[in-house]
C-alpha cells in the first residue's frame, strides 16, 4: 500500500473513532458505538476498492472510495 493511501486511511479511521465514541452509562467508560464500527469497516473497504480501481492515482481513488 502506498504512503498516501495509508495516511488517508489513518485520518479516516481516527476521525471515525473520535466521532463514534459513546460513554457507557453504567461504568462511565468511553466505548465505540456499533454505528462507528460499521462506518470504519465501510470506509476502509471503500478505500481499498477505490485504490485498486484507480491505478493512475491510488491516493485519490482511496479518498473517493472511503467517502
Amino acid at each position: 500500500m502506498h504512503t498516501a493511501v495509508r495516511q488517508g486511511l489513518a485520518a479516516i479511521v481516527s476521525l471515525a473513532v473520535l466521532a463514534g465514541c459513546t460513554t457507557d452509562p453504567f461504568t462511565g467508560e468511553p466505548e465505540l458505538s456499533k454505528t462507528a464500527i460499521g462506518g470504519m469497516i465501510g470506509a476502509a473497504s471503500g478505500a481499498a476498492i477505490g485504490a485498486i480501481a484507480d491505478k493512475e492515482n491510488r491516493g485519490r481513488g482511496a479518498a473517493i472510495g472511503a467517502g
